[in-house]
């Protein structure tokens, strides 16, 4: 079937590289904190950000590198819970896991020279992040990641947090409850939307996966692929 590289040569190379990365980096979370895969799926959104279409998407299911199933909408569980979708067809609840193939290939590329600074890294740098509130602005090396035009309360609580205990890996949820929203729902929206429409995506926010925390990351991407 040919190596990883023959798979993606001449096509979306570094962006399909950046999304088995990405799957990687959340099957390492998920066998770290000893829960189900799926607790850490990524959602489609979050592969087409990277710049990948449903037939790319589709591809690496007929590769056999990812599966997918639908999120359940249901905001009373304590869970993330799936139901499957059928072969090539996705919705806007798609979430997607690496197989065991697709672990075994993303776990061969995070080694590859040229290819190892792409990986998520945590976020125990030096190299830290600034959220400037009074501009509405998330920083990173010189770079624009963020910035609002229109206040993001809870977005912007977390960014707060996260500058004010100095960029630690992981912080606490640190949203006010509210009697009438389910507070893990709240949350994993918030982490959804700091991911969404980054001017720089250099920075990854995630669920710590008990819908109790919040974790960033930084994603440094080269523009040179080894190609063996």
């Amino acid at each position: 079937m040919g190596t990883i590289h023959d798979w993606f040569a001449g096509l979306k190379a570094e962006q399909f590289f950046q999304a088995l990365l990405l799957l990687w980096s959340a099957s390492v979370y998920a066998e770290r904190t000893g829960v189900d895969a799926w607790e850490f799926a990524l959602e489609m959104r979050e592969l087409q950000e990277l710049g990948l279409s449903d037939n790319d998407l589709r591809y690496l299911v007929r590769l056999k590198l990812v599966k997918h199933a639908s999120e359940s909408d249901d905001h009373t569980l304590s869970v993330r819970k799936f139901d499957p979708d059928s072969d090539l067809h996705f919705t806007s609840r798609s979430c997607f896991v690496l197989t065991p193939m697709g672990k075994e290939a993303a776990s061969i590329l995070s080694r590859t020279p040229k290819v190892t600074e792409i990986r998520l890294k945590t976020g125990k740098t030096t190299e830290l992040p600034t959220w400037d509130a009074r501009h509405r602005t998330l920083i990173y090396q010189q770079s624009v990641v963020k910035q609002f035009k229109i206040p993001a309360a809870n977005q912007e609580a977390i960014l707060t947090v996260f500058q004010e205990e100095g960029w630690p890996p992981r912080i606490d949820d640190p949203l006010a409850p509210l009697p009438e929203l389910d507070a893990k729902r709240r949350l994993a929206d918030a982490i959804k939307f700091l991911n969404r429409n980054q001017i720089t995506p250099v920075i990854r926010f995630h669920g710590d996966g008990t819908g109790q925390g919040v974790l960033w990351q930084r994603l440094v991407v080269v523009r040179e692929i080894a190609s063996t």
